[in-house]
């Protein structure tokens, strides 16, 4: 038994050496131990022969004992040192004339030997019938007028240009209030309490004395001044004068039409002019605040258009205009806020409702522009995949501006008249950077 295992290693390894060109095979066969297991090692080779694999003679390295036989030595370094056909998909599938991938069946495509490394990502070559699989498609660098819009979302509020507070004019008790209510509609002049000030009481006393006294003239005018800063109504004056009638309780009116949004007055309650009484909201307009982020913020011009729609009332639109942009930023949502105005005439649109606002700046003209599906984003920035001659393509970094919906600003890496890859860019991308990292590592 252990004779018979020393025969088998001896011819294992006769077998391994004549393989590899250690011994001639004529040694071999005038060996003493080997005369009779050559002979069977010979026959066993060739019953294995035809079951050698289609991919192992795709990989790189891997030939016939009698293919390598025949090959002089210059031609079997020549196959083995840069196979020149790839397949795209499965790189380790190489070997040195056309042919299709034992894995996928695509057709091995030409690789361009020495691309250069120092100016970005090498050159991918694609065949036409794979970038028709791949379902590439072209487009071309050109100039546009962009028109710079954003979408974002915000909440109505009062208009506070047209927000007034009333209040007392001297300390007193407030008597007949006839608003009771949040949210009561009132109009101009209408009247809204009354109320009792001892200080006011006395001021009209002083203003009838003095307009007993004949003499007196620079005193009427000291009294009435004083009536004025206290803004009593020119009727009660009036009366004070024509009628020597004093009016105890001074009215409160409202000074526009519009709704009660605050009360601080009820009946018996002490006010002084600290205290705001009524609040009253003129709705004619009203405010849209909306938050953008800051690299937004030199798009957004005062004056510049506004579309809003409300998910409450989806078949209304709204058109406005940005009043003003706000000097800070919001320390939480570090986005900027931005104050739009729009009509309401017919009342609809209430404070605090949730709003979809696009503001549309005028556009840039003149701007280099590809569609925005073109883009590669990257860790640090963005590539694009650029034509450099038919079937031939390469990823160039890009620095992007302005970007709308469908088109996005090239501020570098592009000339005009370029051509892009919109569609299959990613594949080639991935192609050309496992390309790279193989020339990498043969450096």
């Amino acid at each position: 038994m252990s004779k018979l295992m020393i025969k088998s290693v001896m011819a294992f390894v006769t077998m391994f050496c004549l393989c590899f060109g250690l011994v001639s095979s004529v040694s071999a066969a005038e060996h003493p131990l080997m005369k009779k297991e050559a002979g069977a090692m010979s026959s066993t080779m060739d019953v294995t022969k035809p079951a050698e694999s289609k991919l192992q003679r795709a990989l790189t390295g891997s030939e016939s004992l009698i293919e390598a036989q025949k090959a002089t030595p210059e031609e079997h370094a020549d196959k083995h040192a840069d196979p020149n056909y790839i397949c795209p998909m499965h790189p380790q599938v190489q070997q040195g004339e056309p042919g299709g991938c034992p894995i996928c069946g695509m057709d091995l495509v030409l690789k361009e030997a020495g691309a250069a490394m120092g100016d970005g990502l090498p050159v991918v070559s694609v065949s036409a019938s794979t970038a028709q699989s791949m379902g590439v498609r072209i487009g071309k660098v050109r100039k546009r007028n962009l028109a710079r819009s954003i979408k974002t979302v915000g909440y109505v509020r009062y208009d506070e240009d047209k927000l007034h507070h009333l209040h007392a004019n001297a300390a007193g008790w407030v008597k007949n209030s006839k608003v009771r209510a949040l949210g009561e509609k009132v109009e101009a002049s209408q009247r809204l309490a009354s109320y009792y000030s001892p200080q006011i009481y006395t001021a009209q006393e002083d203003y009838l004395t003095a307009l007993r006294a004949s003499g007196e003239r620079q005193r009427q005018t000291d009294v009435l001044t004083r009536l004025r800063v206290m803004e009593i109504p020119d009727n009660i004056i009036r009366s004070l004068e024509q009628d020597a009638k004093i009016t105890p309780y001074i009215p409160v009116v409202a000074p526009i039409s519009g709704v009660v949004t605050k009360i601080g007055a009820q009946d018996g309650t002490y006010v002084s002019p600290s205290d705001v009484m009524y609040s009253i909201a003129d709705l004619s307009t009203v405010w849209v605040i909306v938050d953008v982020f800051p690299e937004q913020m030199s798009w957004v011009k005062k004056g510049a258009r506004a579309s809003m729609t409300i998910d409450a009332l989806p078949e209304q639109k709204w058109s406005g205009r940005v009043d003003y942009v706000y000097p800070e930023l919001n320390a939480k949502t570090r986005t900027a806020q931005v104050r739009l105005i729009f009509k309401n005439e017919d009342n609809l649109l209430k404070p605090n409702m949730f709003a979809n606002v696009k503001i549309t700046n005028r556009p840039a003209t003149g701007i280099l522009a590809i569609p925005r599906e073109a883009l590669i984003p990257t860790g640090d920035g963005y590539r694009v995949v650029k034509v450099t001659e038919e079937n031939h393509y390469k990823p160039v970094e890009v620095t992007v501006g302005i970007r709308t919906e469908k088109t996005v600003q090239i501020l570098e890496g592009l000339e005009k008249d370029d051509e892009v890859v919109l569609s299959g860019q990613f594949l080639i991308d991935s192609e050309s950077n496992l390309q790279a990292s193989f020339q990498r590592m043969s450096n």
